[in-house]
């Protein structure tokens, strides 16, 4: 088990290698790869089991529910959508979010959470007028902040998997 102080070291040490893991335009969307390189690192250096996971993620984005306007910024797998099909046709990555998770833990590592707000804006056209996201994500999946959500799916969390695979024998 990580203290704060050794996450926080960790998150450093991976924000300086990123630059020469991935070597794609914009860092702030490269959730695959951020999440790659958690369970890298993690499973190599630490000896800590850790895999991929992907799906959905939704993070509250307004400080009050007016009852019209969306109360969360989300990135969802949605299967059976013909978007989703044409891109994975396509071999893109459809919408969905990928993030690392340390199963004998339960724990769940998101590195690009500080993009949030950012992605919002430019993403999706929402201002951010909740509580900001943390600088990072790494705690207990029964444990995560109030109203996020971080929901595995097979299909997506393979085609991640295979995606990821496919860029570093490419590399």
């Amino acid at each position: 088990m990580f203290t704060p102080t050794e996450r926080e070291l960790v998150v450093a040490y991976l924000r300086e290698r990123m630059p020469h893991f991935y070597k794609g335009q914009p860092i702030e969307a490269a959730c695959l790869y951020w999440a790659g390189l958690v369970c890298a690192h993690l499973t190599k250096v630490h000896g800590i089991r850790t895999i991929l996971q992907a799906g959905t993620m939704q993070w509250p984005c307004v400080a009050e529910d007016d009852g019209v306007s969306p109360t969360h910024f989300s990135y969802v797998w949605e299967p059976d959508s013909e978007v989703t099909r044409a891109m994975l046709r396509l071999n893109h990555m459809p919408e969905m979010h990928v993030w690392a998770a340390v199963p004998s833990r339960n724990e769940i590592i998101d590195l690009t959470t500080r993009y949030l707000v950012e992605q919002a804006k430019h993403r999706a056209g929402l201002e951010w007028s909740a509580a900001p996201p943390p600088d990072f994500l790494w705690c207990r999946a029964d444990a995560l902040p109030a109203g996020v959500r971080y929901k595995p799916a097979y299909e997506a969390t393979l085609w991640a998997a295979r995606a990821l695979a496919a860029a570093s024998r490419h590399a």
